[in-house]
């Protein structure tokens, strides 16, 4: 029963009836001289096979549409006939626990039609799943092929051949998306691909909430666990007690033992010179007045220096030193530093050489912490150098992302003296630790200066290092200082650190005569 004829630009002739949808092709069409008959039925994609009688017509841009008893159909016909179409492909239905599902339904799984829905979210209790899709190829509909994909589920496409339903059986909880392919009858796969959003919730005992309830009973059974636990250890702890007690004290008496030990050790030699000195100017001080004062004096400031160091070490562990920050050209201050040096270094007949990336480095230093740096490093060098030996500062930039806040300020001191033995490398920072040989133990050291040092780097934020061949290799120590570097304009405030140079003089008059330096140009502290 024909309802509505309508032909199309290309001259075909297209019905609606009660069993679907033909076309009678024109002649030539498909490089033939036959007419073709084609009928498309509710399998191809239409509403329904029935349609209704005077609903149809012809749109201003070619298309077709046909009403029927479920709907209505709308398409190119030039869309539908060309071979090569590209059909699109439509998921047309959803089947859970076996059952077609509508919006509305008692299921609650779909609000619109499964043509326009582009996610559903499914219970637990819905799990199995069946998918029905169509692609829109009328012109030989059986041979349309189909591939889809499940993504977390499948790990590639699933070809299906011309079935075009898939079905999935107890899904896990999550998210996936359901993917579908279609092609036309000739083979030809489309790029068109129709999706669907799927959540599975998970059962009640899986969900975040009896998790959260699963971890506070698991807390609260810790919790009794640990009660019970340090109740046990408490009584077992209180029959040890007075034994580790016992212990405890006498060890921190042994600690203490080593360190008045120590301490007594380096105080002792300068106190011995002080008292043989002074005894001898009393007895004859024409004769022994000059050079008595000089060596009571050196002593003197030797015990004074032993004491700053301890006092700074006690204010680095008790965090009351801070930094005292100026704005300058830190080159040139090192460069003072090392100057100070030169004729202790030259009545010792040793070479002492700086070296500098740059010019001039304008940044915030703290000078009494960097001079102490410096110069401890520098008194150790001389300590360990012979006669004819070079000592070499060498200053540089590294910049870490080229960014002035990720610089750092590299100052190496290094030796060609006699080395450091590699198993106490990991000692030389210790307090009163001194090397175990012949020539350190001629040479007078306080044990602490270097353990200074690094808590002095340590409060600026920075790093120390050494390294030293093996003991013979003759190839001296290396100590490297990495310190941050933030960098200043030129133009900024300049504030230049204190330097007296009275004090300098009279320092280098003293080093002049053959003294350990840490005296003489330690700076001046504040309070």
């Amino acid at each position: 029963m024909v309802y509505g004829i309508l032909p199309d630009n290309a001259g075909n002739i297209w019905g609606s009836t009660n069993k679907g949808i033909f076309c009678l092709t024109a002649a030539k069409n498909f490089n033939s001289n036959k007419r073709v008959f084609h009928n498309f039925t509710k399998a191809n994609g239409l509403q329904d096979d029935e349609f209704n009688t005077g609903a149809y017509a012809r749109l201003p841009d070619g298309r077709l549409a046909f009403g029927g008893v479920n709907g209505l159909n709308i398409f190119d016909p030039k869309e539908i006939l060309v071979p090569g179409f590209m059909p699109n492909v439509f998921i047309t239905d959803i089947l859970i626990n076996n059952e077609s599902i509508a919006p509305g339904d008692k299921t609650a799984v779909l609000k619109n039609t499964i043509e326009q829905s582009k996610e559903i979210t499914l219970t637990h209790l819905q799990d199995i799943l069946t998918l029905e899709f169509s692609s829109l190829d009328l012109t030989a509909p059986g041979q349309n092929k189909y591939r889809y994909q499940l993504v977390g589920v499948d790990e590639d496409w699933v070809e299906s051949g011309t079935r075009r339903t898939a079905t999935y059986l107890h899904l896990p909880a999550g998210k996936y998306i359901f993917k579908v392919q279609g092609s036309n009858s000739q083979g030809i796969w489309s790029d068109k691909t129709a999706e669907l959003q799927i959540t599975v919730l998970p059962p009640w005992w899986r969900s975040w909430w009896a998790y959260g309830l699963y971890a506070i009973l698991l807390g609260l059974g810790i919790r009794a666990y640990f009660k019970f636990s340090v109740n046990r250890a408490r009584l077992k702890s209180q029959l040890n007690f007075e034994q580790r007690e016992a212990k405890r004290v006498k060890e921190l008496d042994t600690v203490k033992t080593q360190l008045y030990t120590n301490i007594t050790h380096e105080f002792r030699t300068p106190l011995t010179v002080i008292l043989g000195m002074a005894q001898q100017v009393k007895n004859n001080p024409p004769q022994h007045l000059d050079n008595g004062i000089d060596m009571i004096i050196r002593n003197g400031q030797s015990l004074l220096n032993l004491v700053n160091e301890m006092l700074d070490l006690s204010k680095l562990e008790t965090g009351k030193m801070t930094l005292q920050l100026v704005k300058g050209d830190v080159i040139n201050f090192l460069r003072y530093i090392v100057e100070s040096f030169q004729s202790l270094a030259e009545s010792q007949k040793k070479q002492l050489h700086f070296l500098a990336e740059m010019d001039s480095l304008y940044m915030a230093y703290d000078p009494e912490k960097i001079r102490q740096i410096v110069a401890n490093l520098l008194s150790n060098a001389l300590k360990f150098t012979p006669e004819k030996g070079n000592i070499y500062i060498t200053v540089s930039e590294n910049n870490l992302l080229d960014e002035d806040e990720r610089s750092t300020l590299i100052i190496k001191v290094k030796d060609t003296g006699i080395g450091i033995p590699e198993s106490q490398q990991l000692h030389i920072f210790d307090r009163f630790y001194q090397l175990d040989n012949s020539h350190t133990r001629k040479t007078e050291g306080t044990g602490i200066g270097l353990a200074l040092t690094k808590e002095l780097v340590k409060l600026m934020d920075g790093e120390i290092s050494v390294k030293s061949p093996p003991t013979g290799a003759n190839k001296g120590t290396e100590f490297t200082v990495v310190l941050p570097l933030k960098r200043i304009s030129a133009t900024e405030n300049i504030s230049y650190p204190d330097i007296n140079d009275t004090r300098l003089q009279k320092a280098e008059r003293i080093k002049a005569n053959g003294v350990g330096h840490d005296e003489e140009i330690k700076p001046k502290k504040s309070h």
